[in-house]
Order: structure tokens, then C-alpha cells, then sequence
């Protein structure tokens, strides 16, 4: 549906990240795109169960910093956590108390979790370090993500059917000729701007045992 390492789906939005550290956020308003400057990848992003527009991110800096902030996209506010010193990794915090992943002795993924106790909470420059943008002409991922179930539902339903050299290139030919086709979008995938997949759905069959003419591809 598209490229994420990182996210979760929390009630009526999805938050997705590539791990080269650009992150969106989709809801019934439309998406939201933000990029960190300085940031080379993201390792982690859940969020705050106290407080649910604050969202936890874990990543690395373009020089090698480990960094773990709270992130609140809609009061434009970023803190950097820490405990004596340490950077709070991949943090979770739950009733007013922080765990994190603490780094042991045998290399970067030697941790254990700890709950934290000098935790400090500083505040960072936003606009400094946070870039965003509104996605325009786009579905948002829910609507995305109800077009991917129902496509999902009917290729099972076919016996996860993959399409032939034939019927794949006569789609493809379809998709190149739309006004709603963006071949350059999703890292040389494409995407249609009308139900918001990608080529890769181009690729699944169906059963047409029920409908001679039945099309998969929700325009």
C-alpha cells in the first residue's frame, strides 16, 4: 500500500516513516508529510498513550547521535529525552514513568529495559529541525487502506492468483495512459492518485468465475 519501516494505526490516522527519516501522517483531513533535518533514519515512532498527539521517535543523526524526542506535530513542540546522560532509545512512557532501551557492553543492540531515573526532558528548536508539508491531490491513507483491503479480499478469495506477462502489461498500458497515474511517485512504483496504490497491485489476479467482466482496480 506503501513504503513504511516504521508506524502504528491509532483510531482514525496512520502514522508511517521511511527509515531515511521522512514521516506521515494520514487521517480523514488528508496527509501530512514531515522531514527532520540532519536526521539519516528513523528506527522507531509509536506514541504517548497519556497523551496521543505526542508521538516517541527513535533514530540516528547524519553523524552517528542516537536521538529519542517527543514529537507534537499539532502544537509545533520537540524534546529531546534523556537519563543521566543517556539518550532515552526507543522510550515508552506510561503513567508518568519512561522506559527505554539501555545500552549494554556488547554492541548497539546489547540493551535491556530500564525505567528511567533522572529522566530529562529538553526542549529543541522546531523550527530548526522539523520541515512539513500538506500532500495535495492524494487520497488519505484510510481511504487507501479500505481500497487495499477489498483488493486483498478478492485475490484471496481467488486463490492469491498472480497475473500473466499478458494481462499485466495491458494493465500497465492502462496505468501509463491516466491522468491519474504518477509513475514517478513511491520510489519508481508509481501510484495512482485516484485509489492511491501502486503498480504493485497491478500484479494480482482475479477470479472472474462470479463475473465475466469483473475489474479489481477500484476507479
Amino acid at each position: 500500500m506503501c513504503l513504511a519501516d516504521v508506524g502504528f494505526i491509532w483510531k482514525n490516522q496512520i502514522v508511517y516513516a521511511t527509515r531515511g527519516g521522512e514521516l506521515s501522517i494520514s487521517g480523514v483531513r488528508g496527509t501530512k508529510n514531515f522531514h527532520f533535518n540532519d536526521v539519516e533514519w528513523l528506527y522507531r515512532v509509536s506514541y504517548n498513550p497519556d497523551n496521543p498527539h505526542e508521538l516517541l521517535i527513535s533514530g540516528q543523526k547524519k553523524g552517528g547521535y542516537i536521538f529519542s524526542w517527543i514529537f507534537n506535530p499539532s502544537k509545533n513542540y520537540l524534546y529531546d529525552l534523556s537519563d543521566n546522560g543517556d539518550v532515552a532509545y526507543k522510550a515508552a512512557l506510561f503513567n508518568g514513568k519512561c522506559y527505554y532501551a539501555k545500552r549494554g557492553n556488547g554492541g548497539f543492540e546489547d540493551r535491556h529495559i530500564v525505567m528511567a531515573q533522572n529522566l530529562r526532558i529538553s526542549e529543541l528548536s522546531y523550527d530548526d529541525i522539523v520541515g512539513n508539508s500538506q500532500e495535495a491531490n492524494s487520497l488519505n491513507m484510510l481511504k487507501m487502506l479500505q481500497n487495499f483491503t477489498n483488493a486483498t479480499f478478492h485475490w484471496a478469495s481467488a486463490g492469491f492468483k498472480i497475473a500473466d506477462d499478458e494481462t499485466l502489461a495491458k494493465r500497465q498500458a492502462i496505468c501509463d495512459t491516466c491522468q491519474y497515474w504518477n509513475a514517478s511517485a513511491r520510489l519508481g512504483m508509481g501510484k495512482c492518485l485516484k485509489c492511491g496504490c501502486t503498480s504493485l497491485k497491478l500484479k494480482l489476479d482475479t477470479d472472474q468465475s462470479r463475473s465475466g467482466d469483473f475489474v479489481y482496480i477500484n476507479y
